[in-house]
């Protein structure tokens, strides 16, 4: 692989109305040894948009774009949240050498929409794809697919001369809604996959095509309540002796039920009465064991591009 390619890797945090995104710099040849953090800091000392000018117009056509989606993954378990239960070292360790966004927010509270807004840069008002299914005239439905005639990023990129990757957990980020449309490549096809699948065939892919400009989109739902741990990482986790089990078919009951339960617009989903402390505190345990897990995968991968020459910090 080309050790002179820079790279920008996009990391996206979201939950529900959270997004976080981390921005890496490969230090311009004039600021060697410096984080892209002192390079940008000063450049926003005064607290205006004039000072922040850190263009890479120049360099435009070498820049590789890599952007991972830890679905699901909420903002207050990441150590960089202020968190200290030591859940994301990774991402922490990322954190420290990256332009870190606090204030970002969701287009929507779930993974089609959310993530159709940041392919777009439009609302979900806008770009229209809201569900899986749209309507038809007669109570018919059909597949909701974004319009050809709204224009994403990766069209830009891919017409730019770059080759584009998808590597995902499939459902929600499926290539058939229009995420997957001019990409090279675009695996989808497990429904909730993590990042354990999407991962290898990534870095397979990397090798193959890292030394060109490429965009990649590297997508898992780790820390969803579809992703399930092995029954081996669940009963060993705690002293619960509470009647839940942490699997993916109870946290599918226990979400439509909360919804249920919603009076009117506005209110948020609850279980009231069905669950008790114990078992809030077991659910909580369940999704921490899934956000270690999580993070350790990013690391690993992290560390993986790092090998290849395609991050520098």
């Amino acid at each position: 692989m080309n050790p002179h390619l820079r790279l920008i890797t996009v990391v996206v945090i979201a939950l529900n109305i959270a997004v976080v995104s981390w921005l890496v710099l490969q230090p311009e040849s004039n600021t060697s040894g410096k984080t892209a953090t002192q390079i940008v800091e000063p450049l926003f000392a005064d607290n205006t948009m004039e000072a922040a000018r850190y263009s890479l117009e120049d360099e435009a056509e070498n820049l590789n774009i890599i952007f991972i989606s830890m679905d699901a993954l909420r903002w207050d378990r990441t150590g960089v949240s202020g968190n200290t239960d030591g859940l994301t070292p990774n991402l922490d360790r990322f954190a420290e050498e990256s332009v870190v966004f606090h204030e970002a927010t969701s287009a929507a509270p779930w993974t089609l929409p959310s993530h159709m807004s940041i392919w777009t840069g439009r609302w979900p008002s806008v770009h229209r794809v809201t569900n899986k299914l749209s309507p038809l005239s007669g109570g018919q439905m059909q597949e909701a697919n974004l319009s050809p005639g709204i224009e994403t990023y990766p069209d830009l990129l891919i017409r730019s001369g770059r080759k584009a990757a998808g590597f995902t957990g499939g459902a929600g980020v499926q290539g058939r809604y229009g995420f997957g449309r001019g990409f090279d490549t675009y695996l989808d096809d497990r429904y909730f996959g993590g990042l354990d699948y999407a991962i290898p065939p990534a870095l397979k892919w990397l090798e193959a095509h890292g030394s060109k400009p490429f965009f990649l989109f590297l997508h898992g739902y780790d820390v969803h309540g579809q992703y399930e741990l092995p029954e081996g990482q669940i009963r060993g986790i705690g002293d619960y002796q509470g009647a839940l089990d942490g699997s993916k078919t109870e946290q599918a009951k226990l979400r439509e039920r909360g919804l249920e339960n919603i009076a009117e617009p506005g209110d948020s989903a609850h279980l009231r009465g069905e669950l008790d402390d114990a078992d809030v505190r077991f659910l909580a345990q369940v999704y921490d064991a899934k956000v270690r897990a999580a993070d350790e995968r990013v690391g690993s991968f992290l560390t993986q591009l790092k090998k290849n020459n395609l991050l520098q910090s």
